[in-house]
């Protein structure tokens, strides 16, 4: 008997230790770091931005070859190009376009939301002007 009541009672202790743990508030993810490098910081919704280029394609599958440098894409970047219902792309291809959208700089592609035609013709990419 008295071996049951020494059970029990170091049974209380343990199961009481577990009940709190269990029961604790999940810890909240720190803030970012100041001075942290971007990647260990939260992603940034990606912002608008308008490409030229040449556009290529062929069964619903397009790329712009950019021929005009815009911000941090320099001339002759190849991007995967999907656009969204709506854009029209299949009677440019071959033709120099002005296509905006957002771009995923990791994975080479860009969201089209519109096309501008520029020109019936493929200009070779130009070097950004000082």
């Amino acid at each position: 008997m008295r071996t049951m009541l020494i059970d029990r009672f170091s049974l209380v202790p343990a199961l009481t230790l577990v009940l709190l743990v269990g029961c604790a508030p999940a810890e909240e993810a720190p803030p970012p770091i100041e001075g942290a490098p971007p990647e260990a910081q939260a992603p940034v919704e990606p912002m608008p931005i308008t490409l030229a280029g040449c556009l290529e394609g062929a069964n619903g599958a397009y790329a712009l070859v950019v021929t005009e440098a815009a911000g941090e894409v320099a001339p002759g970047a190849r991007y995967q190009v999907m656009p969204e219902a709506g854009v029209d792309l299949t009677a440019h291809v071959g033709h120099t376009v002005r296509l905006s959208g957002t771009r995923d700089a990791a994975a080479m592609t860009f969201a089209v939301t519109s096309m501008e035609h520029v020109s019936a013709e493929c200009e070779p990419p130009t070097s950004p002007t000082s």
